[in-house]
């Protein structure tokens, strides 16, 4: 199932685990759902080039109780 929310912002982390000196790398994207009223992760695996307010489509993937949603390729 696809739908759109509303781009807020996304960036890049890379930092060093001070525990297990494990280097983690990622990107963390947050959206707007119209529909429910709330702010939601988004997974990606690059950055966006979007603006604040775009439309973002999405995949929703239900997992138990819990929503996921994945940008749409």
């Amino acid at each position: 199932m696809t739908t759109e929310l509303k781009f807020i912002e996304n960036h890049s982390y890379d930092f060093t685990n001070k525990e297990t000196g494990e280097r983690v790398q990622g990107i963390t994207c947050s959206a707007f759902d119209p529909v429910g009223k709330n702010v939601v992760k988004v997974k990606t695996k690059h950055l966006l080039d979007k603006q604040f307010g775009d439309d973002l489509p999405v995949n929703v993937v239900l997992s138990g109780r819990y929503v996921n949603y994945e940008v749409a390729e």
